[in-house]
């Protein structure tokens, strides 16, 4: 049962990488959907599928209790980094060094498809030795 959750929870996950990729794209493309019309409605959309990319990975670290292993310190690090840079581009406009929600969006997809990478790496390579 245990690995059909699982194989359930990783294509949707898979799914959601997918059309994570697909709003970046647009994004760089400079395509406007009817919803999604400015660079800011961009990184909203880019942090809300992050984010449940995250929620299916908690869901299944609360099963296996793994909290302490570093590749999920690391990846709670970089998730951390996310909603900072997120919340600070929503109220100030910037963050740092970051003065455009274009640039926000597509530091948030790299940190989105990093955290992704690790989990992946994590999941078939370091607990298949």
């Amino acid at each position: 049962m245990k690995s059909i959750m699982y194989k359930v929870f990783f294509g949707i996950v898979c799914l959601l990488v997918l059309l994570l990729i697909i709003v970046f794209l647009m994004m760089l493309m400079n395509k406007k959907i009817s919803f999604i019309k400015d660079d800011k409605s961009y990184m909203i959309v880019c942090f809300i599928i992050g984010f449940m990319m995250c929620c299916f990975g908690i869901t299944r670290n609360l099963s296996e209790l793994n909290w302490l292993d570093p590749l999920t310190i690391i990846s709670a690090i970089i998730g951390t980094i996310i909603t900072l840079i997120f919340i600070l581009m929503i109220i100030k406009g910037k963050c740092g060094l970051i003065n455009s929600y274009k640039s926000a969006t597509i530091i948030i997809f790299i940190l989105i498809i990093s955290k992704w990478v690790i989990q992946i790496i994590q999941d078939f390579v370091i607990k298949k030795i």
